[in-house]
């Protein structure tokens, strides 16, 4: 988080503290909004949502055990085309 919070510090011109604040404030938004099932847009980033997903079979593959994996949900990433031209 430090990174973070040091970046919008010397960018924004607030101090360590307030920034890391901030920072702190912005993620735990896109928490809950993630936990609420929503989709969250960052503009020029990405895109955060939520997929559900099926139960299915597994298999250990130190045992080679069969198991049962339970249905859930995790957070999917699409980023912007903005972030694949920078990154690139």
């Amino acid at each position: 988080m430090s990174i973070i919070a040091d970046t919008i510090a010397e960018k924004a011109g607030l101090t360590k503290t307030a920034s890391a604040e901030l920072a702190k404030s912005i993620l735990e938004a896109i928490t809950d909004k993630l936990a609420a099932g929503e989709t969250v847009v960052l503009n020029n980033f990405g895109r955060l949502s939520v997929k559900e997903t099926s139960a299915r079979k597994g298999r250990n593959p130190r045992t080679g055990e069969e198991l049962d994996i339970p249905a859930g949900r995790k957070v999917s990433f699409s980023p912007s085309s903005v972030l694949k031209d920078r990154v690139k």
